[in-house]
């Protein structure tokens, strides 16, 4: 069961200059583009955004119906396959407050650590020693 677009919708799909089974990235960078080059004529600009509105209405109302599917799987990774995963990364709370090191920044600092965390091992006197030392390099 295809919704059929109306007379308006099909208006909006030709003055974008798209068909009516381009995809979402089609249809905002068929819109980016010609409101690039109509940047200078305000009613052209406001026209293509109603256009846009009627096309994006039109796909939501087919989402909403069951006619149309999505373009991928839900919690498909957007990553090109060849991309590594990274190996460790941040809960998306910390996101904001929080990024993790770079890593010759994190190879320094636990080669630095574990020399002064090894002291004690040859002297057992260094532990006051190598405890504030890592205090203080910390």
């Amino acid at each position: 069961m295809f919704l059929e677009p109306s007379e308006e919708v099909s208006a909006a799909f030709r003055s974008l200059g798209i068909g009516e089974d381009e995809s979402y990235d089609g249809i905002m960078a068929a819109y980016e583009t010609l409101k690039a080059k109509n940047a200078g004529n305000t009613k052209a600009v406001i026209k293509l955004e109603v256009a846009k509105d009627r096309v994006m209405d039109h796909r939501l109302r087919q989402r909403m119906s069951g006619s149309l599917k999505p373009d991928r799987k839900f919690g498909e990774d957007l990553r090109p396959k060849d991309a590594k995963k990274p190996l460790i990364t941040l809960p998306p709370f910390l996101e904001e407050i929080a990024e993790l090191p770079k890593r010759t920044y994190l190879v320094t600092n636990i080669a630095v650590f574990g020399i002064f965390g090894l002291l004690p091992v040859f002297e057992a006197s260094f532990v006051s020693s190598s405890i504030g030392l890592n205090f203080g390099i910390a």
